[in-house]
């Protein structure tokens, strides 16, 4: 553990500085006195003084029930932000997307650590939400399946040409193509959508904890 530094003290503001803070925000009149009252210990911390970050455990290590089910893989977990939007988006996911949040009655199991308020599990503005394994070997194969194609398809102006009989379509890319009007242009609504929406993506990544693999 580091040595705790001496109390910082707000006298060392300057008068200068306190000249100014009548025209500072008070966001801004915070930093300063914190920029002002800085301590000086780290002068006399050593390593010696660290902590040994190696033996610090992960405040979101799943319940070990938890853990033995997805050893056994029969469900997945993972932490999501406690925020009713956010649960209500990973609940209606279509399957095998689709989460579910950890209570007495669909995960009982885990009972002992469900909150006897709300009736979940939650841990640092964090609740943990589950699915049955195999929806989440699914999903996970499908993203495989899609970077696979994806790699194998190229960047698109190196796809001209291409022609894929079984879609009846024939690639057209690059700045000397020009879209007729006899053309049936094929585009790609998802792709789009996940570009252009503002909606949560569905890879979770706005959530700040997520259990890892």
């Amino acid at each position: 553990m580091a040595k705790r530094g001496p109390k910082p003290k707000t006298e060392k503001i300057t008068e200068e500085v306190k000249a100014q803070m009548s025209n500072m925000t008070p966001e801004q009149v915070a930093i300063a006195q914190r920029a002002a009252a800085e301590s000086d210990d780290w002068k006399t911390i050593t390593e010696a003084d660290m902590e040994d970050f190696s033996l610090m455990e992960n405040p979101f290590k799943l319940p070990p029930p938890a853990q033995k089910m997805v050893d056994e893989k029969k469900f997945k977990f993972r932490w999501a932000e406690c925020k009713p939007q956010r649960i209500d988006y990973l609940r209606n996911l279509p399957v095998p997307q689709k989460w579910w949040v950890c209570n007495r009655d669909q995960t009982p199991f885990l009972k002992e650590y469900v909150d006897p308020v709300v009736g979940a599990i939650i841990k640092n503005e964090q609740i943990l939400l589950f699915q049955p394994y195999w929806m989440y070997e699914k999903y996970h194969a499908i993203l495989a399946d899609m970077s696979e194609r994806q790699t194998a398809q190229g960047e698109v102006h190196k796809r001209d040409g291409i022609q894929e009989p079984d879609k009846g379509i024939e690639w057209k890319a690059g700045p000397d193509q020009k879209i007729g009007n006899k053309d049936e242009v094929v585009e790609d609504v998802e792709a789009y959508d996940r570009e252009m929406s503002g909606e949560p993506a569905e890879s979770g990544l706005e959530d700040i904890i997520e259990e890892e693999e």
